[in-house]
């Protein structure tokens, strides 16, 4: 009976879930991260060629870089400030649709946010909801001709929504998904293949964040 009793006494102990500690989310940070992004463009020739064209790109790929920010604790919300800035190969081709047999690339090689956070402190976890601003370095080419290339550094919106955890005294990991939005950009602006470009992107993003007292 003395043995029985002491085995359910210390499953019970075993089944108890380890109290979360207090991790101290004040302070500065930086860390790195990688992560995958999906792109829809679509594209639309503002020039008379034959006829007005549309066609959609995809591109798709991995980005990774670092990230560093600030955080302030108050009365169990976390307000913060982060920004990020990636390397990225995130590309798609497409048939051109003026030109049969040629082909259009877009390629993005590098993409950075700065993005405000607005979080719950649950102790050694932390959801949050983020939105700011996003740039991305774009890169439009043609196999049609010469000098059917021209590079852009694009702006627009970025929201989303993560969560982070704390895994030692001043280490934390991250999970976050974020969707992006740019306006209209002209492409060749002036030549016969001008076209116009809107595009929007979804990511999902992992990381370590390194916190300093």
């Amino acid at each position: 009976m003395k043995r029985l009793l002491s085995t359910v006494a210390a499953v019970a102990l075993l089944g108890q879930a380890a109290p979360a500690f207090a991790f101290d989310w004040n302070g500065f940070y930086a860390g790195v991260g990688i992560g995958y992004s999906s792109t829809q463009a679509d594209v639309h020739y503002s020039a008379d060629i034959n006829g007005i064209y549309d066609f959609s790109m995809e591109p798709q790929g991995w980005f990774g870089g670092v990230t560093a920010g600030f955080n302030q604790s108050m009365s169990g919300v976390v307000v913060g400030v982060e920004a990020d800035l990636s390397l990225a190969d995130i590309t798609d081709t497409v048939p051109d649709v003026i030109s049969p047999g040629e082909t259009v690339t877009s390629t993005t090689d590098w993409t950075g946010t700065l993005r405000g956070r607005l979080g719950f402190d649950g102790g050694d976890f932390m959801p949050y909801l983020t939105a700011g601003v996003v740039a991305a370095h774009v890169n439009s080419s043609g196999t049609d001709g010469p000098g059917v290339e021209e590079d852009a550094t694009m702006f627009g919106g970025v929201v989303g929504a993560g969560v982070e955890f704390a895994v030692a005294d001043n280490v934390t990991v991250k999970g976050e998904a974020l969707y992006s939005w740019f306006g209209e950009h002209t492409w060749y602006e002036g030549e016969a293949y001008e076209n116009v470009s809107t595009s929007s992107s979804a990511s999902i993003r992992g990381g370590v964040n390194f916190h300093f007292d």
